[in-house]
């Protein structure tokens, strides 16, 4: 009686079409490479296999960056803790901006200078945080960019997270001798 009854509903919402609610399949996203340097592809095991073990005890700055008084992103980066050992980089663990940015900083107090990184890009929709902050409803998305970077020997540096709102975003790659884009200032 109750597989009769299963199969009565699904013949009933075959007749009805497309209107109203439906369970779409679950899809498992399809990540583009966008990078062409070897260091920073998948292969030695993947972003992920190269990157948690240095980040299991981490030091995490947290920002949120404005335009004209207007919130535009969210950033948080995250260090090994191991490089505020001994001293070697203790603004890491200071509240306050790194004059000279992060980047520069670290490779000035632990040798350990940025050549590439690698950037996993998605787009989902905001968290209750993201929606406070940004004053965003349920119907906006916003895009997150997951960025490793890594020193010369391939040690993993650092990896930022940025959400960027959809509504007051957009997102531009130039790799390579390309022409200044015509809305960017110069």
């Amino acid at each position: 009686m109750a597989q009769q009854t299963r199969y009565q509903a699904i013949a009933e919402l075959e007749t009805r079409g497309r209107e109203g609610t439906f369970v779409t399949q679950a899809r498992v996203p399809f990540v583009t490479m966008l990078s062409t340097d070897p260091k920073t592809g998948l292969g030695g095991g993947g972003e992920e296999g190269a990157t948690y073990p240095a980040l299991v005890r981490v030091v995490s700055r947290h920002q949120q960056r404005f335009i004209e008084g207007t919130i535009w992103s969210l950033q948080t980066s995250y260090y090994p803790l191991r490089w505020t050992d001994n001293g070697r980089a203790p603004k890491l663990l200071v509240p306050k901006d790194i004059p000279e940015g992060a980047v520069e900083y670290l490779s000035t107090e632990t040798g350990l200078k940025q050549v590439g990184y690698r950037d996993l890009i998605s787009a989902r929709l905001p968290n209750d945080k993201e929606k406070e902050v940004f004053n965003l409803t349920h119907s906006h998305t916003v895009i997150e960019v997951l960025r490793t970077s890594f020193a010369d020997d391939a040690t993993p540096i650092r990896l930022t997270v940025t959400v960027y709102p959809t509504d007051r975003n957009q997102i531009v790659y130039d790799i390579g001798a390309v022409p200044g884009h015509p809305e960017a200032p110069a």
